[in-house]
C-alpha cells in the first residue's frame, strides 16, 4: 500500500488507495464516516469479497449496501468462483454449495444495475455495475 500511495502521489492520477476496517459499520464513531469522505465515482472490489464472506462470514447484502455507499456512479467487483483457491499452493478448499456465479450475480443486481459480467482470468469474474436512477 505504501508502495502504491509513493507511485500514484508523484503521478497526476485521481487515484487514491483507502485501507478500512470495511466490516465495520458506517458512523460507528464520531470522525465522519468513511462514506462521506471517500465517495468517488467507481469504486474498485478486486480479490476482496471471497475473503469478506467465507472467512469473516459477512453477507451479500451487507458488503454491496457498503459498496454502494462509497460510489456516486459505478462498481467493478471481482467474484472469485473458487473461493480461497490458491494458485501458488495449488489448494482448492471447499466452498459453501450456495456460493456460485448465479448467487453472487442477484446479490449484486439487487444494488447495482449489471453492465458487464467478464471472465478476467482463473477464478476471476469481473462484474461492473451502475448505480440505478
Amino acid at each position: 500500500i505504501d508502495q502504491l500511495h509513493k507511485s500514484l502521489s508523484s503521478s497526476d492520477r485521481n487515484l487514491y488507495p483507502v485501507v478500512m476496517n470495511f466490516s465495520r459499520s458506517i458512523g460507528d464513531t464520531e470522525f465522519p464516516s468513511e462514506a462521506s469522505r471517500f465517495q468517488v465515482d467507481m469504486v474498485l472490489a478486486l480479490a476482496l469479497t471471497h475473503h469478506l464472506i467465507l472467512t469473516q462470514n459477512l453477507t451479500i447484502e451487507f458488503i454491496m449496501s457498503r459498496l454502494k455507499k462509497f460510489t456516486n456512479k459505478y462498481v467493478a467487483v471481482e467474484f472469485m468462483p473458487l473461493g480461497l483457491y490458491s494458485s501458488t499452493f495449488g489448494k482448492n478448499p471447499n466452498i459453501p454449495e450456495w456460493y456460485t456465479i448465479d448467487w453472487f450475480r442477484d446479490g449484486f443486481s439487487k444494488y447495482f444495475t449489471l453492465l458487464e459480467e467478464k471472465e478476467i482470468g482463473n477464478n476471476r469474474i469481473i462484474f461492473i455495475g451502475q448505480l440505478e436512477g
